[in-house]
């Protein structure tokens, strides 16, 4: 393991300042705060698992999360109090060591969609954020099979970027095609 000397007190110059403190830090991680300053700069964070979820049935936010996590064979069904929420609420589940987290949609490039679905690590995380992204490509073709409509943004956060559409086009024959996806820009 290489270790990198991390200086103290802002110094820049630990062999000339006296006062500055360094401390090793595996290389690890130092490949990791870059990795993530060069995706903060590029645009990119850690939020590739988004899905705005549009349904034509009378849900509110507990019978929809119930649905969905019950969809998805997932435990944990805590509802969760935040003022960042437009319904001062939020409810989270997890499977396979991934929290799902349904909140009621509030996002301008989402205007029609009523629910968001956000994925995140439980304990660990991922090497590459965009792991999160098969994830929800995966759930989104669970949901849309299921009749509801799920929009995937590919550049979450930029306005008008593109995104996936999942949409059930038919209820039998070879699971490929009973699906519609399609990018939209």
């Amino acid at each position: 393991m290489v270790l990198f000397p991390i200086l103290k007190d802002g110094h820049r110059d630990g062999l000339k300042s006296s006062a500055a403190k360094c401390h090793l830090v595996p290389s690890s991680l130092v490949q990791l705060l870059v990795r993530l300053f060069l995706n903060l700069l590029s645009g990119l964070n850690n939020v590739y698992g988004n899905l705005f979820v549009r349904t034509d049935k009378q849900y509110d936010l507990r019978s929809f999360a119930a649905a969905v996590f019950d969809s998805l064979r997932a435990v944990g069904d805590c509802v969760r109090e935040s003022e960042n929420y437009v319904t001062g609420e939020y409810i989270t589940a997890s499977a396979l060591g991934i929290t799902m987290k349904v909140a009621v949609a509030d996002d301008s490039e989402f205007p029609d969609y009523q629910f968001w679905i956000n994925f995140t690590a439980n304990k660990a995380w991922p090497e590459n954020p965009s792991s999160f992204d098969g994830i929800a490509d995966v759930v989104a073709k669970i949901l849309a099979l299921e009749g509801y409509e799920v929009a995937r943004a590919l550049a979450y956060g930029k306005i008008g970027g593109a995104r996936i559409l999942y949409t059930r086009k038919a209820l039998t024959g070879d699971v490929r095609n009973r699906l519609t996806i399609r990018s939209v820009n």
